[in-house]
């Protein structure tokens, strides 16, 4: 897939990044993540960086922080 713009914007994401950018505080995390953290449970597979990420983006939404507001190094540290 070749990603290019579109009359000269560039997409700024996907749904999640949406919400964050309109400040609706809330985001599809608890269905995308918690999905996949329910089916670990059920299955007993760990699921940590789900887990992780459902925990901060909705942490994220409720206080209507912006996309890209955490780092890629602040979620790695967390995860370990």
């Amino acid at each position: 897939m070749h990603v290019q713009p579109v009359n000269g914007e560039m997409r700024g994401g996907g749904s999640s990044w949406q919400s964050l950018a309109r400040g609706t505080r809330s985001i599809e995390a608890d269905y995308l993540n918690g999905e996949i953290v329910t089916l670990g449970r059920l299955h007993g597979v760990p699921t940590p960086a789900n887990a992780l990420m459902q925990r901060i983006a909705n942490a994220q939404a409720r206080v209507g922080a912006p996309p890209q507001s955490v780092s890629v190094a602040e979620v790695l540290s967390e995860l370990r």
